[in-house]
């Protein structure tokens, strides 16, 4: 599960990775709008996706072996 765990993570960070260039990348450097870019919008689909995949990855791994509590 901790593998599952770590793959999806990284799979997240290359995502954010690339849509975080996508988002610097100046007007002028563009040859179409962002919103009509297939890498943004490829991207901008798989991401909540993934991060709800994290989530469930985590939520049964807390309940086989539970965190313990911060002060």
């Amino acid at each position: 599960l901790d593998a599952q765990i770590d793959a999806v993570e990284s799979q997240i960070a290359v995502r954010e990775e690339k849509l975080a260039a996508l988002i610097s990348t100046s007007d002028e450097r563009r040859t179409t709008a962002l919103v009509d870019d297939p890498s943004f919008r490829e991207i901008s689909q798989q991401l909540p996706k993934l991060q709800a995949e994290l989530q469930t990855l985590r939520d049964r791994r807390n309940k086989i072996q539970p965190t313990a509590p911060t002060p």
